[in-house]
């Protein structure tokens, strides 16, 4: 962390962006850190342009976050520290969480760490960690949603994989389709390599894993079903899907491979990727 973020150090630079950092989360970060310390965090209020509901307009970005209540720790003069402190324990708990999903296999213990390492410090984490700080929950929510489907064909409890599916509707619902996209191709590859050993039959595993999600989305509804229906009637809503296209234009195409490398190219369609890391192990492997 200190060879990738120092350099703002350095420079006396904030990990605030100019763009959104500065015109959106920041801001948003300093009336949450107000109704933490002075009034509530549900029910109207006039200081939302021409007045809003705080609930679906704040669930989007911290309500949701855990960390974002975190902020409420450190003195008003300090929230500038405290929003560059949140970013650094983001990306340190999205190595914590890879590692309590590589700790179940039997990996020797290099390999888990080099394998953190990687997933933690990849081109999209360092990416967004500055533009948007809370793109980092996928990050660590997906090693632990693949921690409880493991768990599930271990003929373990589900429990975990409904709470942490909870975790993952509460925390933003932007992404919670994303990580059950990754989380269904995860099942299905895991199932594969593990279907011989398997004790439970298929049908039994997938009650158990359908069983999981349908908890887990009534565990986090009373923050996902609020901020959902205000999505669905904002400004936005009434967009044309995709702004129309069918298929991306011929330039992302090309670009494509590139952004399998690095993120300095000008990023298109927000395809960022940059798994170097991931690279560099496998040619070192298979050397």
């Amino acid at each position: 962390m200190s060879l990738v973020y120092g350099i703002f150090l350095l420079t006396g630079k904030s990990f605030i962006w100019e763009g959104d950092g500065l015109a959106q989360h920041y801001p948003i970060l300093v009336k949450f850190y107000t109704w933490l310390h002075h009034g509530g965090l549900t029910g109207w209020s006039w200081d939302l342009g021409l007045g809003a509901d705080k609930l679906t307009t704040f669930s989007y970005y911290v309500l949701g976050d855990p960390f974002s209540y975190l902020i409420g720790l450190f003195p008003k003069h300090h929230l500038e520290m405290g929003y560059n402190l949140l970013i650094l324990l983001r990306l340190y708990a999205s190595g914590l969480a890879f590692l309590f999903f590589a700790r179940q296999r039997s990996f020797r213990p290099l390999s888990v760490l080099l394998g953190t390492l990687a997933y933690t410090f990849t081109g999209y984490s360092l990416y967004v960690s500055i533009r948007h700080p809370f793109f980092l929950l996928p990050m660590i929510l997906f090693p632990l949603l693949a921690y409880g489907i493991d768990h599930v064909y271990r003929g373990r409890s589900w429990v975990p994989l409904a709470a942490f599916t909870g975790l993952a509707l509460v925390s933003n619902f932007y992404f919670a389709y994303i990580l059950a996209i990754g989380s269904l191709v995860y099942a299905v590859l895991r199932y594969l390599r593990l279907y011989r050993d398997q004790s439970l039959s298929l049908g039994v595993l997938s009650r158990r894993l359908i069983g999981a999600g349908l908890t887990g989305f009534l565990l986090a509804g009373v923050l996902f079903i609020p901020s959902l229906l205000g999505v669905l009637s904002s400004t936005r809503a009434g967009g044309q899907f995709a702004n129309g296209y069918g298929l991306f234009p011929v330039s992302y195409y090309l670009r494509l491979p590139n952004a399998l490398v690095t993120t300095g190219n000008p990023m298109r369609f927000w395809v960022n990727l940059g798994v170097a890391g991931l690279t560099f192990l496998e040619r070192v492997w298979i050397l």
